[in-house]
């Protein structure tokens, strides 16, 4: 089942839709799983960092919305090494978010 794939495998099924006709579809159905897994951590963890800053944790949410699109963008372009692993790649994209 594709559900109990990691998040790693899960990022290369989504690179691999891409460039690949074969397994169209599942790409997005990888990545609405991995979106579904992981937003509450990166809302979680971009609440903290924004409290630290002194800005509103409400925006948490929204930020982590848009944290989760430049995850799939750079998934998309290769740009995630599926022998690394996920979380510290994605809290540094986090982290870059709340900086732009």
């Amino acid at each position: 089942m594709i559900d109990s794939l990691t998040n790693e495998q899960l990022c290369e099924l989504v690179y691999q839709d891409r460039i690949s006709s074969h397994s169209k579809g599942l790409g997005d159905q990888a990545f609405e799983i991995l979106y579904t897994r992981n937003l509450p951590t990166t809302i979680g963890q971009i609440a903290r960092i924004l409290t630290q800053v002194s800005q509103s944790a409400s925006d948490a949410e929204f930020i982590a919305n848009g944290v989760m699109m430049r995850v799939y963008q750079a998934i998309r372009k290769g740009r995630f090494d599926a022998t690394r692993s996920y979380t510290p790649w994605v809290k540094q994209i986090t982290r870059n978010s709340i900086v732009d």
